[in-house]
């Protein structure tokens, strides 16, 4: 009998493999904060991706409701905090509990944000110790931020941290504010818009990160007159 035309390679050739697990990758790397890199008063910029979060009405009396729509809220996915140096503070994703009533969800994937950056066993800090460490680096400081308003609602233990009549003595200033005159006409300008005009650099070309996002506030911050004060 002649032997097959289809060699043993051949045979093996389109079987499917499957690849090796791989190991979860950290994404944030100052997973505590560096209180040697504050000095009293030092200014520091802030940016947030967020995880969002639905409450159930029936359950929860704060549920972001409007008509009969429930809406998204937004909490810490992974925040950093920047010094006027330039130097990381803190840079951490935030761990909250699972409960009754409240559906979980994830931003788009250009925001950086993935379920497995929000477990404790990959370096997410829970979420009340992580708005304690905030409220602790913001205590009279300045906080700089860059269209901030969705930041600024993003805490979920501490929801005054950051609002305008917050008892800590925190001052906030929005970047996005300070050059309103680069969207004069209509709309704000966006970090990436400041940064091209006004630094002379291009952000976010591979989607969003926190350190780059905190960094390039403080830079523009610094660069107003206000921030050379």
């Amino acid at each position: 009998m002649e032997p097959s035309h289809i060699a043993v390679a051949d045979l093996s050739a389109n079987v499917p493999t499957c690849d090796a697990l791989q190991p979860y990758r950290r994404r944030a790397f100052q997973t505590v904060p560096r209180w040697d890199r504050l000095s009293a008063c030092q200014r520091v910029s802030m940016d947030i991706e967020f995880q969002n979060y639905k409450k159930d009405p029936a359950i929860w009396a704060d549920a972001k409701v409007k008509g009969k729509k429930v809406k998204h809220q937004h909490r810490i996915g992974h925040v950093t905090v920047i010094n006027e140096h330039g130097e990381v503070v803190l840079d951490v994703f935030g761990a909250y509990p699972v409960e009754a009533g409240i559906e979980v969800s994830l931003p788009p994937p250009e925001f950086g944000v993935d379920w497995e950056d929000l477990k404790v066993e990959n370096g997410a800090v829970p979420g009340d110790i992580l708005e304690m460490w905030l409220e602790q680096i913001f205590t009279n400081r300045t906080v700089i931020l860059h269209g901030g308003t969705g930041d600024r609602k993003a805490f979920y233990y501490r929801k005054d941290l950051l609002a305008d009549d917050n008892p800590n003595g925190t001052s906030i200033i929005d970047t996005q504010d300070l050059y309103w005159w680069l969207m004069p006409c209509h709309g704000t300008p966006g970090l990436a818009r400041c940064a091209s005009i006004i630094l002379g650099k291009s952000i976010q070309e591979v989607g969003h990160c926190p350190v780059e996002d905190a960094k390039t506030t403080m830079e523009l911050y610094l660069r107003h007159p206000l921030g050379m004060c």
